[in-house]
This record gives structure tokens, sequence and C-alpha cells, in this order.
């Protein structure tokens, strides 16, 4: 039986933040802290659609609109900065649901949408939407990526983390602990902006090769988000700091999202060091699921996540552009 939408409204804030925080599968991707952070980044609109059904269902999907010059609504992104995205839901919602919700959301708008590999339906949306439909006029386009991810849980069972991970990720765990490589949490803004100067650094030394270079106000507004909510995991050694990450923690789901390293520590082992203590701290603090994050075209990264045992989940991005989008961005050429 086809799902009918018996109303389509904004979402208010509590409404967001409840269906955040009771989605099983919802990530810090999904709440409004993330889509307000970007909102006074870089001036996306956040915002979140709420579909109530004629048979009672409800669903709530988060996203952040992009506007252009002349505040023309130019696409809607499912999640900022290219991020996991989708509807928060309970049980009884259905296939029939979300696309209902999608269709009512894509309505004259371009859509970017990060798809979650926790989305209990990822793989069925993505096969529907990327497949021409008469449900479906404009055309969605799929681009393939896939995030590396640890099952905590399982770890807990089965002897722990070192016992997991492959040999030669043991032992630059092993050799980072034997050079005396610490690691803290940040707590202060100087910790932060010495993080940052880390960042600059590498950034230099991507070059043409570096798929972003955030402004200092995202990490400023990065320091004042909730710290259960984001941690700045810094590496130390010999008291000078060599490797940073931020992490984002939503229920039980922790998540590396951007990390930093001195390139003349790796051969101590500082990345494995590092990542070995973040992973450990998701398992002490009740985890079930570390994420890696998509790595795109960075194949060196990827193999690194592979050392440590991991399992690999789609995550593909999926796009809709309208019309009158594509005859711009024609234009525009």
């Amino acid at each position: 039986m086809p799902a009918c939408i018996r109303s389509a409204r904004l979402a208010t804030n509590s409404e967001w933040d409840e269906a955040a925080r009771t989605c099983s599968h919802a990530t810090f991707f999904h709440t409004r802290a993330w889509a307000d952070l970007w909102a006074s980044v870089s001036g996306l609109e956040p915002g979140a659609l709420c579909c109530d059904f004629t048979d009672g269902q409800r669903l709530i999907v988060p996203f952040s609109l992009k506007k252009g010059r002349r505040g023309f609504v130019r696409e809607r992104l499912l999640s900022a900065a290219g991020t996991y995205g989708g509807a928060l839901y309970g049980a009884g919602v259905t296939l029939e649901h979300l696309l209902a919700a999608i269709r009512c959301l894509a309505r004259g708008h371009s859509i970017s949408w990060r798809l979650s590999p926790y989305e209990p339906y990822a793989g069925e949306i993505a096969v529907v939407l990327s497949t021409r439909s008469t449900n479906f006029p404009h055309s969605w386009k799929r681009h393939e990526n896939s995030s590396e991810t640890l099952a905590l849980d399982d770890l807990r069972r089965n002897g722990g983390l070192l016992k997991h991970v492959h040999y030669n990720c043991r032992k630059q765990i092993l050799k980072g602990q034997r050079a005396g490589i610490s690691v803290r949490l940040a707590v202060a803004a100087d910790e932060w902006q010495d993080f940052m100067g880390l960042y600059r650094d590498a950034v230099a030394r991507w070059g043409e090769k570096a798929t972003m270079s955030y402004p200092d106000k995202l990490f400023q507004a990065l320091q004042i988000l909730d710290p259960e909510a984001c941690r700045l995991w810094l590496a130390y050694h010999e008291g000078r700091l060599v490797g940073g990450s931020v992490n984002f923690y939503h229920n039980r789901h922790a998540v590396e999202w951007l990390a930093a390293y001195d390139p003349g520590s790796f051969p101590l082992g500082v990345r494995n060091r590092l990542t070995w203590h973040m992973i450990e701290h998701a398992m002490a603090i009740n985890g079930s699921i570390y994420d890696f994050n998509p790595s795109g075209t960075l194949e060196g990264t990827r193999r690194f996540k592979q050392t440590f045992n991991t399992c690999q989940r789609q995550t593909p991005l999926l796009v809709r552009r309208t019309m009158l989008r594509c005859a711009l961005e024609w234009i525009g050429r």
C-alpha cells in the first residue's frame, strides 16, 4: 500500500533533537548541532522536514540549504560537508515512507545525499534513486564511496583491539608506545590553536591534492560544541605535538572526521598509536561502532584504515540536479 503524506512542514528544534536522540541509526551528522555549526561557518541554512503520514507514521529529514547570491535556494544538502544524512524515524517506517518524503523534499530542488551505511534501507534507496523511474522524473547520479568501520561489541567479546588488527598495525601501535607517544584530550583554546597550525602545515604539503581547507572560524566553532559530542585528541612526543584528530560521538557511534600529523613522526608509529587510543576510548564509553569515515580517492588513507581489520561499508553520494540547475551550470562554464 502506498505511503501517503498527511502533512509536511518544518520540524521544531525539539522535534529534531528528539528524533536524533531516539533514532537507532542516527549519527552526529544528523543532529541539529552539526547543521548549526555549518550555518555559523558558511551560511548554510539548517532545517528539517517533518512528514506525518495517514497511517500514523512520522519521519524527520534534516537538511541544509545552500543559497545563491540572490538568496535563491541552489541545493538541499541532506547533511553539510558531504557527511552522512537521511531520515530519522522509528519502528514501522517502510521504504515507501522514505521515498515519499524524499519526493517531497526534492520537489523543485537539487539534492546531495551521502547515504549513511547505518540506514536500514540504504541498499534499496541507492538502487531506486539511481535507476530512472516515473516516480523520480529527474535523474539521480550515484558516486561510489565507502567507509571502514569496526564493530566494537564484537571486539569486546573477542579479546580486544590488539588481537584483532593486522600484524603490521599491532607492531606500529607497540612502536608508538615504546617511543613514548602520549595521547590526551584538548581542553584549552591554545591546544586547538596548535592543532590548527598542524592542520595548516598539512594542507600546505598536500598542495593541489588537498580536498578541502577549512577556515579558522570552523575550528573556533568546534571548540564550543558539547565536549561529549566533539573531542579533539592530541598526540605528543617529547612534549611536541605530532598528531591530532577531531572525532564526533552520538549515541553509540564514534566517527573520525579530521586528522593532521607531523610526517616526521610517522616512523614512530604516531598514526597507529593515536588511532588505537581513540578506538580504546570508544570501547570504554560503551560505543558500538567506530567509523573511520569515507576516504574518497585517498587510497593510501583507505589502506591504513584497513590495517585495523575493518569492515567496508558502502556510502554512495546521491546527487539530483533540477533541469534549471543543470542549465545554469552549463551557462556558467
